[in-house]
């Protein structure tokens, strides 16, 4: 067991999280899929049972996806191709991206073991394409690789050649050792192709050892496999079949049927070689068996040619020729003209494609100058649009001029604040979702009370919203203003109650209060900027509110000598009340008149 894997298996028994919990099985799924395709497959069921409980949509098809690729190495064609068209419906509509660039990936690689080279390579080069636009490289270099495969088997071994040494450079670039030593695997075996067997020899060397620091178990038994051939072109008989059956025991181990098929078709080979013939044919009679069952048709043809030649070296004519038909005929079906002009004409297209791109750069980069200055003067615009959203307009603008503000001193600002009786009781009846979109209802329309009456938001906390009137530039009207917004704030709840009552939900009920006199106002924090004021004044206005009633604006004496002469309102003293760390303190109820 690994060190990633303990480590899952460690976060899987300590995490109650559900959501947490599907994403360290398939992580922990995914680890596994080199050395035990069924637990892989295990591991992702549970973690589609627990999405779907969860109507979690996403991260259910994000698990089909994985558990169409752990099919597919297991061989499993019918349940791989079901799990990718589900998985790729829901990420089509869900626009994830990255998502179908994976699916992609496994489909085609579900068309390339069955024969069809011509989806298996639409598949791989929308795969490609996806993952260039991302830019994620480590998908892009899977990409590459499946695409050379198709190449090569199509004898274009400049193109297979190619896209592999694209992934070699792109696998040392990100520091990933797997996908390093399979593009060496491959161009070992590309090299063998075009008789290069010295230099095959030493990068399949260079793959098995990155294989063996890795632990990749699937990825070690195929660079055995080339290994094995590699002995074979060289005449290495004994050590070709030595190597063989050693990869064809971890195929086998590893319940890799594809792998498994493609050893004993090899040792059937060496076998014929070594004038082994009733071996040679027992091997390739259970390679056939295997290709038959899980339909793998291009194995096919490989497998009928080493029985022909068994055939054929033993005088049994007659079977000889019906393998010989056989193997002409599978080679026909998966080599055909038309399969071949359709996969020359897709490779014909994505160059084409490739080069308009590069054209299309070319000439964006004439012009970049004038977007990029495009581009600075709307983020600017978008960045002091911000500024003004979080910032008062006057100190906005002396934090653009110095880069910095000051704290100020104010001897006369009237600080509201308003909260809701019972908030905790009240919030517990609904839903997450509801209760933000109620919150965020009522403070929308606070925001616009304030905007209205020209008093600055300062800030919510929770269920608590605090502005304050006569800063940052202090005006004769400022106590006046505040005492409206809060009467208007006050309507407004007691509006949405009634809505609220009517609909059948449980509704918000809100005191409000405020208190006026001297405040410290100035910018807190580095990275987030907020405006805030400081002073007992803030204090004794939190205790205006909370020694308030439910729907009345509740004010100080102080607030209370500096606007009392004003017609607009109308007062009731409530006389002297007991407030926490102030004593006694004078308070009033506030109303509007009714003819105003």
């Amino acid at each position: 067991m690994n060190s990633i894997e303990l480590q899952l298996r460690e976060q899987l028994k300590t995490t109650e999280n559900d959501i947490l919990r599907i994403r360290l099985l398939n992580e922990l799924a995914y680890e596994m899929r080199t050395f035990n395709a069924d637990e892989s497959i295990l591991l992702a069921q549970q973690a589609l049972e627990l999405a779907d409980r969860l109507d979690y949509t996403h991260e259910s098809a994000r698990t089909k996806a994985n558990l169409s690729h752990f099919y597919m190495l297991n061989s499993d064609l019918e349940s791989a191709k079901s799990f990718s068209d589900e998985s790729l419906k829901v990420l089509q509509e869900l626009n994830d991206k990255e998502g179908m660039a994976k699916i992609y990936l496994t489909i085609g690689n579900i068309h390339h073991r069955q024969g069809d080279f011509h989806t298996s390579l639409q598949n791989f080069q929308k795969s490609m394409v996806m993952y260039e636009e991302l830019g994620e490289l480590g998908g892009l270099a899977s990409a590459l690789k499946n695409l050379a495969l198709v190449y090569y088997r199509f004898g274009d071994t400049k193109t297979a050649e190619e896209y592999l040494n694209r992934q070699l450079e792109i696998s040392r670039q990100i520091g990933d050792l797997n996908s390093e030593s399979n593009a060496l695997t491959y161009l070992a075996r590309n090299g063998l192709e075009q008789g290069q067997v010295s230099e095959a020899m030493e990068k399949i060397c260079q793959s098995i050892e990155i294989k063996k620091q890795t632990d990749d178990q699937r990825g070690l038994a195929l660079a055995r496999n080339i290994l094995g051939r590699v002995y074979l072109q060289s005449n290495r008989l004994k050590e070709a079949e030595e190597v063989l059956r050693e990869s064809l025991e971890d195929a086998i181990r590893l319940k890799d049927k594809y792998g498994t098929i493609v050893n004993l078709t090899d040792l059937s080979k060496v076998q014929n070689e070594l004038q082994q013939y009733d071996s040679a044919l027992k091997l390739a009679a259970r390679a056939e068996k295997l290709a038959v069952e899980i339909n793998a048709r291009e194995s096919l043809i490989k497998i009928y040619y080493a029985k022909y030649v068994s055939y054929n070296a033993t005088c049994d004519f007659k079977k000889a020729l019906e393998m010989y038909s056989n193997y002409h005929k599978a080679e026909s079906d998966v080599m055909s003209v038309e399969t071949t002009g359709k996969i020359r004409s897709l490779e014909a297209t994505y160059r084409s494609q490739l080069a308009e791109k590069e054209a299309e750069v070319y000439r964006l980069k004439n012009v970049e100058l004038a977007a990029k200055n495009r581009e600075i003067k709307e983020e600017k615009r978008k960045s002091e649009e911000l500024l003004l959203n979080i910032l008062p307009a006057e100190i906005a603008e002396e934090l653009k001029e110095k880069g910095r503000t000051d704290a100020r001193d104010f001897d006369m600002v009237s600080i509201l604040f308003t909260d809701f009786k019972e908030f905790t009781q009240t919030s517990e009846t609904l839903s997450a979702k509801e209760l933000v979109e109620e919150i965020n209802i009522c403070f929308e329309a606070f925001d616009a009370i304030c905007e209205k009456y020209g008093i600055e938001k300062i800030k919510t906390i929770g269920d608590s919203y605090m502005a304050a009137g006569g800063l940052p530039a202090p005006t004769g009207d400022s106590v006046k203003n505040t005492l409206l917004s809060g009467l208007e704030m006050s309507a407004f709840m007691i509006e949405r109650k009634q809505i609220r009552e009517t609909a059948g939900q449980v509704p918000f009920e809100m005191r409000t209060g405020i208190h006026t006199g001297p405040v410290v106002a100035g910018i807190v924090g580095i990275k987030k900027f907020q405006y805030d004021i400081w002073g007992d004044t803030v204090n004794t206005a939190s205790r205006m509110e909370t020694h308030g009633d439910v729907d009345k604006v509740n004010i100080s004496q102080s607030t209370y000598e500096l606007i009392k002469d004003d017609p607009s309102f109308r007062f009731e003293s409530r006389g002297k009340i007991q407030a926490k760390g102030k004593g006694e303190v004078e308070m009033y109820f506030v109303e509007l008149k009714i003819d105003q």
